[in-house]
């Protein structure tokens, strides 16, 4: 199951990387680049003047929410620009319009919070301000994660890395002192690390390694303590919080009870949020507006009787029966890319889920649409290519929960007898392989269509890419319930 979520991350990995490579960018994209006459390759000819992710897709930076509050009201990208474009969204005292049309910096990203910023280059603090050279100092400490915490099986060994660099633009920064204090107990240590002074040329990283250590079940507590030259901040405190589980697992009745419950109901809401943004995008790929707030509405009321149910008043058969997420044998973190979420009680469990679920629906649009909303895939120009992408969301739309349904079944037919679940793909391979062939058909019908998004008519094409990017989804969807299924 593990090499199912790589699948699944080295074909979100994949369909991203040509788009960039091709310069394929979203419809609002190039609506932006022409209003503010951005020129090709510049510093603003790129996701980050929308998003936080310097990649693109996910939160949006101050000028992203800007022209999303816009859209969400019913206006289309042509009547949000004008509105968005007096405003200065990061407050650096530039309008919007100024930025992008003549200083060619961020309009979402300022000196106070550009570092906010996901996976941008070293020097994307120097474009961020009109008139502003670099937003750093001559030396500049940066510590991530700002802390550290663990949820440990007794008798384990768990390990956490907290990365250091030098953001200044000029000098070296020396770090003279690591060590931990305020421990509680001898269940933290630090690994053996660089020797002291450690010093760092500008741009220059390093690394230090906390481990956790439990020997049975212990709360522990304590920080780690960074001491440099940087004159800003010449000591950085991590706290640390570490809990050592020794599980006693529900009985193997009420385990299956539950999970069956929460499988249930998160089938309900994978279906209502797949089926919603498949719409959503398929409507603005034809050129028709999606009613963007209201599917967002519909959504969230899906995710709050989702709550209900998994940690929530109705929760009968997990909560009311002082099932957790430790005592359903669920593994410390959840899966995906949602290993920040600590599994303890059953309102982590929903979060999980919730996690889970955005993350495989992103990937899903980016295999379909070549795009995730509220960004709008590339419209198409013929009826025939606008009646493709309908059959195709829809169909992608019921053959996810379709071989979800399939793999569920097996996992808890497995759990039940007590079988390793993870050979379930293969033994349902068959009956996968029917519900694939409907996406595979409906792909087929379109092959010769020009302007259709998405992996299957990508260059070169791929005839099976959506089709394998529903399994894939599916796994991982059965897997946030079941785990290693």
């Amino acid at each position: 199951m593990r090499q199912s979520l790589a699948a699944l991350a080295l074909l979100t990995a994949s369909l991203i990387a040509p788009l960039h490579q091709a310069e394929a960018r979203p419809t609002y994209f190039l609506e932006m680049k022409s209003f503010f006459a951005v020129p090709d390759d510049s510093n603003v000819d790129h996701c980050s003047v929308c998003h936080v992710n310097y990649e693109g897709t996910g939160t949006r930076n101050p000028f992203g929410i800007a022209v999303q509050q816009q859209l969400y009201t019913g206006k289309s990208i042509q009547e949000t620009l004008p509105l968005v474009a007096s405003l200065d969204s990061d407050g650096d005292g530039y309008t919007n319009d100024d930025e992008l049309r003549i200083y060619l910096t961020q309009p979402g990203f300022s000196c106070d919070n550009f570092e906010d910023a996901r996976g941008e280059p070293l020097d994307f603090d120097a474009g961020v301000t009109p008139n502003v050279a670099t937003c750093r100092a001559p030396t500049e400490i940066k510590v991530l994660p700002s802390s550290a915490g663990f949820v440990t099986d007794a008798g384990t060994t768990d390990a956490l890395v907290i990365d250091i660099w030098n953001l200044g633009y000029s000098d070296d920064l020396t770090i003279s002192d690591l060590n931990l204090s305020d421990l509680n107990n001898a269940t933290l240590s630090l690994a053996n690390g660089p020797a002291l002074p450690i010093v760092l040329t500008p741009g220059e990283q390093t690394s230090v390694e906390i481990v956790f250590d439990p020997i049975g079940t212990v709360a522990s507590a304590g920080q780690l303590n960074i001491v440099s030259d940087d004159p800003a901040t010449p000591s950085i405190v991590i706290p640390i919080n570490a809990l050592g589980v020794q599980r006693t697992l529900s009985s193997l009745e009420d385990r299956i009870a539950c999970r069956q419950s929460i499988q249930k109901q998160f089938s309900i809401y994978s279906r209502m949020q797949l089926k919603e943004s498949l719409n959503c995008l398929a409507r603005q790929a034809s050129n028709v507006r999606c009613a963007q707030a209201r599917s967002d509405q519909k959504i969230q009321r899906a995710a709050i009787k989702l709550a209900s149910f998994v940690g929530g008043e109705k929760d009968l058969l997990c909560l009311a029966k002082g099932v957790t997420a430790s005592r359903l044998d669920m593994p410390a973190t959840c899966g995906g890319g949602c290993s920040d979420i600590a599994l303890t009680g059953m309102a982590s469990v929903n979060a999980c889920l919730i996690c889970r679920q955005n993350e495989t629906t992103n990937a899903v649009l980016q295999a379909t649409f070549d795009a995730s909303p509220p960004d709008a895939p590339s419209g198409t120009s013929t009826a025939a290519a606008r009646k493709c992408i309908k059959s195709i969301s829809k169909a992608v739309a019921k053959v996810i929960p379709a071989i979800q349904k399939e793999l569920a079944e097996c996992a808890d037919d497995k759990m039940q007898n007590g079988e390793d679940a993870s050979t379930c793909t293969s033994e349902r391979a068959g009956k996968i392989a029917q519900l694939q062939l409907k996406i595979d058909a409906t792909v087929a019908k379109c092959a010769d269509v020009d302007s259709v998004p998405g992996c299957s008519f990508a260059t070169p094409p791929s005839s099976n890419c959506l089709s394998d990017a529903a399994l894939t989804a599916a796994e991982s969807l059965v897997e946030a319930v079941w785990d290693e299924y």
